[in-house]
């Protein structure tokens, strides 16, 4: 098959590029010739060197210009006439919730009269915390998402939980969806780097108990500004740990999570590392005696079943696609609210105190990552899609 991908960004480490990029490479594998057409914006050099693209995975920029609002946003004024113009495509599979991206490939597989996938990624409005975003995302979920969900030929839910928003909420018929979960990286690169040397890179101190969390300022759905405060607890009662955040770099005065860092009493033992690369990704992550998320939501969480495949517990909040792959009491413990703050920091304390228990959940989390979740998995599922659609044409 002759397969078109849509996102709009590509390649910046995000959980929707992760998954686009190691679906069009498994699918190559399978004989597919994958092109992915995404904006010029965003390309990182520190992510872009990283990348091992199959023979048959081709990469297309084009002109991309962000709006103002909403956040994020990426109008595409060329793609629609550079995906006409192809001499052959036998399906689009489109990638993002509001993407303009998505809606020009909804529009573009009706007009050929061919197959239209749609991952829409989604995260549901009422989930954001910032009270005029999520509305304004209410607004323009309509305007966007049902669209195009309207003209798909099928859904991919990455989740139960998804699948059950979008046929409840939007009404969609449940036939329409197909939940295929994203997939996660058995393999790491094979001279990963030490983590004495990450370690000595980033200055972090030695012989600590590490924690490790992952967001940014500007994307408050992860909750680093919670983390902070989960971490205050749990280094008052075991002084030799150790948070690492990565993803955001402090800077003094910067903005609110500064503010809060500067203000703790724990400051000291916070250690910020802004974005980084995959190979030290995975070297923080092991070196990590779990991983914290107290997010408001996650459509499904790659960097979850990324600590899990590295054999790391994880400390979650129960919301979207979390309870998918983290099994509470089994591969970590999920928390019934992002804003338990207690109960996230009383996990903690309890995996970081019980090494048979960290030993337990880290075997069983890569265990449940290596059965369901390999990306060779997931992109068999994914292609058996394609070929029924295709039929059904």
């Amino acid at each position: 098959m002759n397969i078109v991908q849509l996102t709009q960004r590509f390649y910046y480490g995000r959980g929707q590029e992760v998954h686009v990029y190691n679906l069009s490479n498994e699918l190559a594998k399978l004989g597919h010739t994958i092109t992915i057409y995404t904006s010029d914006l965003d390309a990182s050099d520190i992510f872009r060197k990283e990348l091992h693209l199959h023979h048959r995975v081709k990469i297309i920029t084009t002109k991309g210009i962000t709006l103002q609002y909403p956040p994020n946003q990426i109008v595409f004024p060329n793609l629609a006439q550079e995906l006409l113009q192809r001499q052959k495509v036998d399906l689009i599979h489109a990638h993002g919730a509001m993407a303009y991206s998505s809606l020009v490939g909804a529009t573009v597989a009706k007009t050929l009269k061919i197959p239209f996938i749609y991952t829409p990624h989604f995260h549901p409005w009422r989930f954001f915390e910032q009270r005029p975003y999520r509305y304004t995302r209410e607004a323009y979920e309509l305007m966007f998402t049902v669209p195009i969900i309207k003209h798909s030929t099928k859904m991919i839910a990455v989740s139960p939980f998804e699948k059950a928003y979008l046929t409840q909420r939007r009404n969609i018929s449940q036939h329409k969806i197909k939940v295929i979960a994203n997939g996660i990286n058995t393999f790491y690169y094979p001279s990963v780097v030490s983590r004495r040397a990450v370690r000595h890179r980033y200055h972090i101190p030695e012989g600590k108990k590490y924690i490790i969390t992952f967001g940014t300022s500007t994307d408050m759905r992860k909750g680093l500004d919670r983390a902070l405060r989960i971490f205050e607890i749990v280094n008052k009662q075991i002084p030799d740990t150790h948070l690492i955040i990565a993803g955001w770099k402090y800077h003094a005065n910067q903005d609110y999570l500064a503010r809060i860092l500067d203000s703790m009493k724990s400051r000291k033992n916070v250690s910020t590392v802004g974005y980084v690369s995959e190979e030290d990704k995975v070297a923080f992550i092991k070196m990590s005696s779990v991983l914290v998320s107290p997010t408001s939501y996650e459509a499904f969480g790659i960097v979850l079943g990324e600590a899990m495949q590295l054999s790391v517990p994880v400390v979650v909040t129960r919301v979207g696609g979390t309870p998918f792959i983290v099994r509470h009491g089994k591969t970590g413990f999920t928390v019934g609210s992002y804003d338990s703050i207690r109960k996230f920091a009383e996990y903690t304390v309890d995996l970081i105190k019980d090494r048979e228990l960290r030993r337990t959940m880290g075997e069983e989390g890569k265990r449940v990552v290596r059965t369901y979740f390999t990306w060779k998995k997931i992109a068999k599922q994914v292609n058996k899609l394609y070929e029924q659609v295709l039929r059904e044409e």
